[in-house]
């Protein structure tokens, strides 16, 4: 990864940029974390006019069972930043590791939820409640 400053734009701390590899060919994973949980997750492919695997622009979606170590990567991520749930996108990178592209706070799950069967938004209510009750 490499970050850069870009000088002529004023403030050089207001301007700057991750450029990071291209890793794969456009296909993400998408693991949805709620508390400690996997609740689903899914592959997504870019269409053929966009780099993009986003399914709101266009990307094929399908609902995939990840192993333990993209689950575990997936969780560190979400603990990391101190969140409750989150959406976790990752590549898998020619080493054979899964590796975190981002990290969504407010996530779209729309997708998600047609590709996978899983009522995230219920899964979501479901945590609270039993965060509150505690």
């Amino acid at each position: 990864m490499l970050l850069l400053r870009h000088k002529s734009m004023g403030d050089p701390y207001s301007r700057i940029a991750i450029v990071q590899p291209f890793i794969g060919d456009g296909t993400d994973y998408r693991v949805f974390v709620v508390g400690d949980e996997v609740v689903a997750s899914m592959v997504r492919k870019p269409s053929s006019d966009d780099w993009r695997s986003n399914v709101a622009r266009g990307g094929i979606a399908h609902a995939v069972k990840l192993n333990a170590d993209a689950h575990e990567t997936a969780i560190k991520a979400v603990k990391a930043l101190d969140l409750d749930y989150a959406g976790v996108d990752l590549l898998y990178s020619d080493d054979g590791d899964y590796v975190v592209n981002e990290v969504n706070a407010i996530p779209e799950f729309k997708g998600l939820m047609s590709v996978s069967g899983v009522n995230i938004a219920r899964k979501i209510a479901e945590y609270v409640i039993n965060t509150v009750r505690r």
